[in-house]
């Protein structure tokens, strides 16, 4: 047995195993001209099962099972804006940081102090 090839065999194995994940690089969207571009027209569902799709008009639409979301957005200084009612319920006015990797749109609630959800668009 050559121990030679099995010990470089090895070595680059566990180089492969100690390598971390590869994280998203995410850049924020500053202005609605940008989102308008990235965003707007697509279909954006999250692991959880929202979906939503973000329209020309500043209306939005989509829902998480059976439930129904309707809304408006509109752009504030560096904020994404939305009043949005779900199955019924207004869940009321939220400014959010969005941010964009590749099919990925990750909002961040309250002015980006808030929850985080990251959709992904096909």
């Amino acid at each position: 047995m050559n121990f030679g090839k099995l010990a470089c065999a090895i070595c680059i194995s566990t180089a492969f195993l100690a390598a971390p994940a590869v994280a998203a690089t995410f850049k924020p969207i500053n202005t609605e001209k940008d989102f308008m571009k990235l965003a707007v027209g697509k279909k954006w569902v999250s692991k959880k099962g929202f979906v939503a799709y973000f329209n020309k008009d500043h209306t939005l639409s989509g829902g998480f099972g059976k439930k129904k979301m309707t809304g408006k957005w509109n752009w504030e200084g560096k904020y994404w804006c939305r009043t949005v009612i779900l199955d019924g319920k207004n869940l009321g006015h939220d400014c959010q940081v969005h941010e964009i990797s590749g099919n990925q749109l990750k909002f961040t609630r309250k002015k980006g102090k808030g929850a985080t959800l990251i959709y992904t668009t096909k």
